[in-house]
């Protein structure tokens, strides 16, 4: 039987602070493509075919576990679509719900899929990927019980169960979304316990911080969202990608993110700049510093294809919001990958349909 799951972009955390409440908290949703397609079957022992070595390890881990835990005699995979991992798509939270429910579904064992969360730890740092996978569309959640007598105590331990979901919505299907995704990641390397010790050394971030970018947010790019308004939903959007641990997601990647700036100088509207003390502004043609959507209101007259390229999770894709036909579409793939050899070029729509368990 065939079994898909799809792959997510994380937009930001929202407030990766435990002071008040709730901690981390994150926006982002999910694509249509790429995604994770798999043959799945019954079998008396394991088989996998994976072209990726490294994804076919994660699912042979997932399946080796959850074969331990519920004792039954095996599968076969075939796996006939994927994503890299370590690209900040969340093959690994994809992955993992997608072996758990094409075990749920072959071998009719009813397990919940909390029960899954907990074997897998999947959706301890952000629920992006785990109610993308369940809602699709744009999702907010609002982050983990953190403090004292709580499960989570900081940024560098994992929640043994998801955070607080608040809302999801469809994104406007006539807005694609481009995908710039390296064939090499600065990231490649990250354990997760790396990418844990990185987020706690760099929180809390200050309340106004997080004000400016839940305000962004709240006000902003969701009713952006809701009436379909194209530039407000990319002037929130780029305020917001240079905010909270985005910085530190920025500094890592951000040679890669120059060096693809300056190949497609004439195609990209806002650029990254790198300011002193690890900040990072959106800088115009006309050199004009983008520093905050939220106290005056700037205007913003988009006159190329591409607005901005924002930085997914911890990285290393790039990804844009697009509001040109097909034919411009076609045309815009052609000439970044006249410039890019070394990346993937996807132009795709947002998920916006749910999916069952």
């Amino acid at each position: 039987m065939i079994f898909m799951a799809f792959s997510r972009i994380h937009v930001n955390s929202i407030k990766m602070n435990a002071c008040g409440g709730c901690g981390g908290g994150g926006i982002g949703f999910s694509l249509k493509r790429p995604r994770l397609s798999i043959d799945f079957s019954k079998s008396n022992n394991v088989q996998i075919e994976c072209q990726n070595k490294k994804l076919k390890q994660i699912i042979k881990n997932y399946v080796t576990t959850f074969i331990k835990r519920y004792q039954v005699p095996g599968c076969k995979i075939k796996v006939l679509e994927f994503f890299e991992p370590h690209r900040g798509l969340g093959s690994e939270t994809q992955a993992g719900l997608l072996i758990g429910k094409a075990f749920n579904k072959i071998y009719n064992l009813n397990i919940e899929k909390e029960e899954i969360v907990k074997l897998f730890k999947i959706a301890g740092v952000s629920g992006i990927g785990y109610y993308s996978f369940f809602e699709g569309g744009f999702i907010v959640e609002g982050g983990y019980p953190m403090g004292k007598n709580c499960k989570k105590i900081d940024f560098n331990v994992h929640s043994s169960e998801p955070p607080v979901f608040i809302s999801r919505y469809n994104f406007p299907k006539e807005m694609k979304i481009l995908l710039i995704i390296p064939n090499k990641s600065p990231v490649d390397s990250f354990s997760r316990i790396k990418e844990n010790t990185l987020f706690k050394e760099n929180t809390p971030i200050s309340l106004k911080e997080i004000g400016d970018i839940s305000t962004s947010v709240l006000t902003g790019l969701i009713p952006g969202i809701i009436t379909k308004n194209y530039n407000q939903i990319v002037k929130n959007l780029m305020f917001i990608s240079t905010l909270g641990t985005k910085r530190l997601e920025l500094k890592i990647n951000f040679d890669l993110i120059k060096d693809i700036q300056k190949k497609m100088s004439d195609l990209i509207e806002f650029k990254y700049y790198h300011k002193e003390r690890n900040t990072f502004s959106l800088v115009n043609d006309e050199n004009q510093e983008i520093t905050s959507f939220v106290e005056g209101d700037e205007e913003i007259l988009i006159k190329k294809p591409i607005p901005w390229l924002g930085l997914s999770s911890l990285g290393s894709t790039l990804y844009s919001v697009l509001n040109i036909n097909d034919k411009k579409q076609n045309n815009l793939i052609k000439e970044i990958s006249k410039r890019i050899k070394d990346v993937k070029i996807i132009i795709t729509e947002v998920k916006n349909g749910k999916s069952s368990f």
